[in-house]
């Protein structure tokens, strides 16, 4: 599933409630039944998921990422909206829209 929508440091994505997660030894292990795929998050991965809340703009999780290892927001924002798109094209995640 790929989203045709752009997204920009304003956007918000929310975890979908049909996907499971844990977090083991700082990695998320995110579970999809309906696609019957398991997926592994790193660290970095893992913060964004868990911020992936509805709430929380891409912008707010550039900065808490920012914070987290030490880099400036200006050099991890087009990461942080790269890996939201790819978490959209997964399916594993949904974007929240006002």
């Amino acid at each position: 599933m790929s989203s045709s929508f752009p997204l920009s440091l304003s956007s918000r994505i929310r975890r979908r409630s049909d996907v499971v997660s844990d977090v083991v030894g700082g990695e998320a292990v995110l579970v999809s039944p309906k696609q019957a795929r398991v997926r592994m998050l790193n660290e970095t991965g893992s913060l964004i998921w868990r911020l992936a809340d509805g709430a929380t703009t891409l912008q707010q999780m550039a900065e808490a990422l920012a914070a987290e290892y030490a880099v400036t927001v200006e050099d991890c924002s087009p990461d942080v909206v790269a890996f939201a798109q790819e978490l959209l094209a997964a399916g594993v995640v949904e974007l929240v829209n006002d």
